[in-house]
């Protein structure tokens, strides 16, 4: 196992409609979403973030992010220490992966140490060794019982995904998965980060996003397009999430 270094790392703030293009690194990024939401792509697969989630992008790997609120993240490179043996993916950060890009980023700041190098190596190694236990501890063959809940879960994340764009009652829906309401939430917060109504938010509007960019229509169909009955509630809520009014976003785009 090659010792760790730290190829890079720097402090991104992201703004909801500028995205950062699809590029590649020759080493391993762990990106750290300190704050705010968004999607990245990622080899071809679109992954969505929360705040206190964690990019693993592997070399070579072609990725982009789209921020949807404004953001704050800690982008790593590190080679060595088998990094390249961690999985691909966003995944849910515990307090001492939290503590470790801390203290990556306490080292950023002081510019002028003469150990600064080496102690970012150091914290990146032990970073990526924290990762690949938890993640390999979260890879082991679930119970029948486990296998259970992630099937209903992952039935209830394919039915919002094809059908957010129609008026959905996410008690019908826990019904129609022979589970409460109130197990549905929890569970899929605990899976994904979010409860099941955030995440159909999120959804629409990510998806009002690219009507916006890529149309002229107004904004009563945008609203429609997406799910929602009322354009005036579709404009309130797409300014308390993206930070801008649809029309702002549009002309940013544009």
């Amino acid at each position: 196992m090659a010792t760790a270094h730290c190829i890079f790392a720097a402090r991104i703030e992201g703004t909801p409609g500028k995205s950062c293009h699809l590029h590649r690194h020759s080493c391993t990024e762990l990106v750290w979403f300190k704050e705010g939401t968004g999607h990245c792509n990622q080899g071809g697969q679109r992954l969505s973030y929360n705040e206190g989630m964690v990019l693993v992008c592997q070399p070579d790997t072609y990725h982009d992010d789209h921020p949807h609120t404004p953001s704050v993240q800690l982008c790593v490179g590190v080679s060595g220490c088998d990094s390249e043996s961690l999985p691909q993916g966003v995944w849910p950060l515990h307090a001492v992966h939290r503590a470790l890009f801390k203290s990556i980023s306490e080292v950023m700041a002081d510019t002028e140490h003469d150990n600064r190098q080496d102690k970012l190596d150091l914290l990146s190694g032990l970073l990526v060794v924290e990762l690949k236990q938890t993640l390999q501890e979260g890879s082991k063959l679930p119970s029948s019982k486990e296998s259970s809940q992630s099937d209903f879960i992952h039935k209830a994340q394919d039915i919002l995904d094809a059908n957010f764009d129609k008026p959905i009652n996410l008690k019908e829906l826990a019904s129609s998965l022979y589970v409460s309401s109130d197990h549905l939430r929890h569970t899929f917060k605990e899976r994904f980060g979010e409860s099941p109504i955030n995440y159909l938010i999120r959804r629409r509007l990510d998806a009002a996003c690219e009507i916006l960019t890529m149309t002229d229509l107004p904004m009563r169909l945008v609203a429609e397009k997406v799910g929602l009955d009322s354009p005036y509630y579709f404009s309130r809520l797409f300014r308390k999430r993206m930070g801008v009014t649809p029309s702002q976003y549009r002309q940013n785009m544009k």
